[in-house]
């Protein structure tokens, strides 16, 4: 596991080199059924490798807890939930975030170019007659402009300039097929989008972790057959941890009125309130 503090926010890497068997069933899992994979019964045709995935989903997530925030592993107290994403050619996840949760674990099941699937969800090979979308190609001359895919050369499109000696995806970082990009929406770290995002080019096993508040999307992706990733989304239970924040009081509601001084930070509104009366001493309405 590698993890890389972009901006002040510690982002993991790592690879889970999953059997092809276990890969195929997940696959199956993510296209059939979607979302809640961690709610399964016992006899649930693929149990067994959601049961290994999550297993393993576990262990990932508490050792980065524990390399990236110091939490000591025996107060990991992890919930999570899952669900699965998949695509074909022209697919794409647009920009979000995951409120409501601490962290977010992605696990890339297959990133195209290996399979296809028929109308039961069986996991086929994809065969080279079926890899009809070609990679695109990029111009690289000095005075030309990069063209990739079916877009025709104008004279104003000077969006993707290449110069010789140039190379096309070191220039633009945050562009390619399927490229996994995350953005830290806080306006401190920077005012300018390319330095407040950067790219993953995922492969087969990429797992990436990242706190639930970023920003991430992905391009879309131009190549052959599916695109599969299961995404586990984790909160810490932090009234189960000593020293974590613990759970706000609930306010109750007990009649309280404005009082006319309510914005003097001078005045001790201890007084502001009469019991017997349920009435401010102010004499002021029910806000």
């Amino acid at each position: 596991m590698k993890i890389t503090n972009y901006w002040p926010t510690p982002i993991s890497e790592s690879v889970i080199n999953l059997s092809e068997e276990c890969r195929k069933a997940l696959i199956r899992v993510v296209c059939k059924y979607g979302e809640n994979i961690f709610v399964y019964s016992d006899d649930h045709a693929e149990a067994q490798y959601i049961k290994e995935f999550e297993g393993i989903a576990q262990q990932v997530i508490s050792a980065y807890l524990t390399e990236a925030y110091n939490i000591p592993k025996e107060d990991h107290h992890i919930s999570a939930r899952a669900f699965g994403n998949h695509q074909i050619y022209g697919g794409r996840t647009y920009p979000h975030y995951h409120n409501g949760y601490d962290g977010i674990m992605a696990h890339y099941l297959t990133v195209g170019e290996e399979f296809k699937l028929n109308d039961n969800y069986d996991v086929l090979p994809l065969d080279e007659a079926e890899k009809i979308y070609k990679k695109p190609s990029s111009v690289e001359r000095q005075g030309y402009y990069a063209i990739q895919g079916n877009t025709k050369f104008r004279e104003t499109s000077k969006v993707h300039a290449v110069n010789e000696g140039e190379n096309y995806m070191e220039k633009f970082p945050l562009s390619g097929s399927g490229q996994f990009i995350i953005c830290d929406p806080r306006t401190g770290v920077s005012d300018v989008f390319s330095k407040k995002a950067i790219a993953f080019k995922p492969k087969v096993g990429t797992t990436l972790i990242h706190p639930g508040y970023l920003w991430h999307e992905t391009n879309q992706f131009t190549g052959n057959g599916l695109r599969a990733i299961i995404v586990t989304m984790f909160n810490i239970k932090t009234d189960e941890v000593w020293y974590a924040p613990k759970p706000t009081k609930e306010f109750k509601d007990k009649g309280w009125r404005a009082c006319s001084h309510i914005n003097d930070p001078m005045v001790n509104h201890g007084n502001c309130w009469d019991g017997s009366t349920k009435r401010g001493t102010s004499g002021n309405e029910i806000l």
